[in-house]
């Protein structure tokens, strides 16, 4: 989910992000800007994935009748529940796991709730840990 709606508090950041993967576990990977595609696929390799990510990418290459590239970090998120911590160049993003009909582990709302109040930012703090946008406040 792109954050857009929290960009007036995130230019209040105390510090910088940092950027990175977020297992369902709450394990972060940090991975440098600009390099996510590349920490994904070291994720998806240590973890032995290489396989599951080709039968996936195979399945997802069937239900279109073109050839299009599926991004290793895409498995990661559709596949695995991991979460994109980014900045695409328009402000700080997290990947919105409801998009590929899954929900937020109970310890990836735990690191997001301590990583945005960390930042100095706890309205995304609530928002991700109870589900509340806080927007009223």
């Amino acid at each position: 989910m792109i954050l857009n709606q929290k960009r007036i508090e995130l230019d209040h950041m105390i510090k910088e992000p940092e950027y990175g993967w977020l297992s369902p576990l709450g394990v972060f990977i940090k991975g440098d800007w600009g390099e996510h595609e590349s920490t994904a696929l070291e994720i998806i390799q240590k973890n032995y994935w290489e396989d599951e990510y080709q039968d996936w990418y195979l399945t997802k290459q069937k239900e279109v009748s073109y050839i299009i590239h599926y991004p290793f970090g895409d498995f990661l998120s559709e596949k695995k529940g991991w979460i994109l911590i980014d900045d695409a160049g328009y402000g700080l993003s997290v990947t919105n796991l409801k998009r590929a009909g899954l929900d937020y582990t109970k310890n990836q709302k735990e690191f997001l709730y301590n990583y945005f109040m960390d930042l100095g930012c706890p309205l995304n703090a609530n928002y991700y840990y109870k589900g509340e946008s806080n927007e009223e406040n």
